[in-house]
């Protein structure tokens, strides 16, 4: 029966691969087989989804006629973007604001020796909850104007700054910089799930080491906590970017060159955080993609695991574009798969929540916080079912849509 399994996962591993955007991205990792592969539009695509076309115009001279111009933006919005982190640096330690930079500039410069070669979409902050506040005045000051709304204006006044935060389960706010056309994200917590990587700010600051960006030095995530956030931002979005596990990959390398890895304390680690699952994920998409050998305690991890095996395989069907994949029942599948106690999945279930009823919460949170949460959970499965039937159902979501 184990030989049937593995020959199956050997099957559905394989297809993935020859699936031509990861076939590609692929053969660009390894330098496989590129003189004479031509860069069509098709090929430039699949590079942009993954985040490669930095490292493709570094390693690849033939195709630099091709980049130069997407080289040029991506070079223009690295410097635009270090120019605004220290402009930010400076005012936030006028007004003594601890923060740590997640992933972009920083990240980059760590893994590749150079703050331009990872594609950043946006910047990234990390600060304590109880300081979101007056971080939020500061970039607002700096010329941040919140994307979609500001949180900070729909609760209730009379409660603390962190009570505020955690009570409707936000993690961040979304700010765009309209003269220097640049997006940036403020979190007071690392991930959206509330019993991910779970412990205060202060912990995390205390931990964290410094990288040296220019003329300024910034903080970000130690190497254990950075690599554990990689994987569960790599799994919420079922690795779509192939560069999200190159990231992971010059990661686990330079923590097994320059440091002896206890990977014993990374599991516990990794546990305390409840975020087991997603890094014996990255460790397995990492085997397929890269032919790199588990460590023994990971190994041993995922030959215990029977529900793990199921989402890589589901994972890979939402690479392959699969439709069941990418609709709700996979969604929602996958979700069961990679958090199988009932604490989790509600937790899962209450944030969806959250985010489908943001009218609903603006309008009536502040004066009836559990009677609108109650409401929520009211209407959340019965717009669920009402989704699966074509007139009676649609009518009955828009009758509720009305009605809220």
């Amino acid at each position: 029966m184990n030989k049937i399994k593995e020959n199956k996962n050997k099957k559905a591993v394989q297809k993935l691969l020859d699936t031509p955007s990861i076939k590609f991205s692929l053969q660009v990792l390894k330098k496989q087989n590129l003189e004479n592969l031509e860069l069509t539009p098709e090929n430039l695509e699949v590079l942009k989804s993954h985040g490669l076309e930095n490292w493709a115009y570094e390693n690849i001279p033939a195709w630099r006629p091709a980049l130069k111009t997407r080289r040029m933006f991506l070079l223009q919005r690295a410097m635009s973007q270090l120019s605004a982190l220290i402009k930010i640096k400076k005012a936030f330690e006028a007004e003594n604001i601890d923060f740590i930079v997640l992933k972009g500039l920083p990240l980059s410069m760590l893994l590749y020796g150079d703050y331009t070669i990872r594609q950043c979409v946006d910047l990234d902050l990390f600060v304590s909850p109880d300081q979101a506040m007056r971080a939020h005045i500061l970039l607002q000051k700096l010329g941040y104007v919140p994307l979609l709304f500001d949180p900070f204006n729909r609760m209730n006044p009379t409660t603390s700054d962190e009570m505020r935060l955690t009570q409707l389960q936000w993690k961040d706010v979304d700010y765009y910089h309209r003269e220097e056309s640049l997006a940036l994200d403020c979190h007071w917590r690392l991930i959206k799930h509330p019993g991910h990587m779970n412990k205060d700010f202060d912990f995390f600051l205390q931990r964290s080491q410094k990288v040296q960006l220019g003329p300024e030095s910034f903080k970000i995530l130690s190497s254990e906590d950075l690599f554990i956030h990689l994987c569960l931002h790599g799994i919420s979005h079922h690795f779509e970017k192939l560069g999200w596990l190159v990231d992971i990959d010059k990661l686990l390398d330079q923590m097994g060159e320059y440091n002896s890895v206890d990977w014993k304390r990374v599991i516990k680690l990794a546990r305390s955080f409840h975020a087991l699952a997603s890094v014996l994920i990255a460790f397995r998409w990492r085997e397929i993609f890269f032919n790199k050998t588990m460590p023994t305690e990971i190994k041993n991890l995922w030959d215990q695991s029977w529900t793990l095996p199921l989402l890589i395989k589901t994972d890979a069907a939402f690479i392959q574009k699969r439709p069941w994949a990418r609709s709700i029942v996979g969604r929602v599948s996958a979700r069961v798969l990679l958090y199988p106690s009932l604490k989790d999945i509600w937790f899962d279930y209450r944030l969806i929540l959250l985010s489908h009823h943001q009218a609903l919460l603006k309008k009536y949170y502040a004066t009836c916080p559990k009677l609108t949460l109650a409401l929520c959970y009211f209407l959340e499965p019965v717009i669920m079912l009402g989704r699966l039937f074509k007139y009676s159902g649609q009518g009955l979501v828009r009758f509720f849509h009305r009605f809220i």
